[in-house]
């Protein structure tokens, strides 16, 4: 890929090209300087966590309702895979959610994400024309559908 710098600077090398693209997404996304409000600790029940329980079955609903072309996340399992072995993995991926709240921790790579730029319009070559994307794994994204439901 080769990016504009200035009008009569481009570079093509990939670090120096990531370099430029996290400075600029740096600036889209700044932290404001306002006063952050307190947090007060709050306690809270484990009972209500302990008695609710994922199913398989559940699991395999939302497997085959996952959309074919999702972005892959770091755990490189595609949506593809997830969806076609929905059937195999409901079990599986139950006693993973399960285990999950009663532990209260998610798997260490379900919490990371890869930060992806996407081009969004105008001339290819501007950093400025691009949005950044953050990936996260898809198994990461049912087990916040779950807690939605």
């Amino acid at each position: 890929m080769k990016l504009s710098i200035r009008a009569d600077r481009f570079i093509a090398n990939d670090k120096e090209v990531c370099e430029e693209l996290y400075t600029k997404f740096q600036e889209i996304f700044t932290l404001e300087q306002e006063e952050v409000p307190e947090i007060r600790e709050r306690i809270v029940d484990q009972e209500p966590l302990e008695e609710f329980e994922i199913t398989s079955g559940n699991v395999r609903k939302l497997l085959l309702e996952l959309d074919m072309t999702e972005a892959i996340g770091l755990d490189g399992i595609s949506s593809w895979i997830l969806k076609e072995g929905a059937v195999a993995l409901g079990l599986p991926l139950s006693i993973v959610y399960n285990k999950s709240l009663l532990t209260r921790q998610l798997p260490k790579i379900w919490k990371t994400a890869i930060e992806v730029p996407i081009f969004m319009k105008g001339v290819r070559q501007r950093a400025l024309n691009y949005w950044p994307v953050f990936l996260t794994c898809i198994s990461c994204k049912l087990t916040e559908k779950i807690a939605r439901k």
